[in-house]
């Protein structure tokens, strides 16, 4: 038995990663080291703010390419 055998003949790309390489087009990224987080989040409206918890980090959608992302404090420059 190969390995071609047991492995699916195309491979498909979820929608997530179909999203992620929009983003780096949009930007013209080429490698990872390139991103610019704050860039992107003034791109699709999104605003990072200090997390109320000294160790959490979560995000909040309050819309279609508009929310927050929220990094504990020390994270925060």
């Amino acid at each position: 038995m190969k390995l071609a055998d047991v492995l699916p003949s195309q491979y498909s790309f979820n929608i997530m990663e179909e999203r992620a390489n929009n983003v780096l087009k949009t930007f013209d990224y080429k490698y990872p080291d390139q991103i610019d987080i704050e860039q992107v989040c003034d791109y699709y409206k999104i605003k990072i703010k200090p997390s109320p918890e000294p160790d959490l980090t979560y995000s909040v959608c309050t819309g279609f390419r508009k929310g927050f992302i929220f990094f504990p404090k020390r994270m925060i420059m």
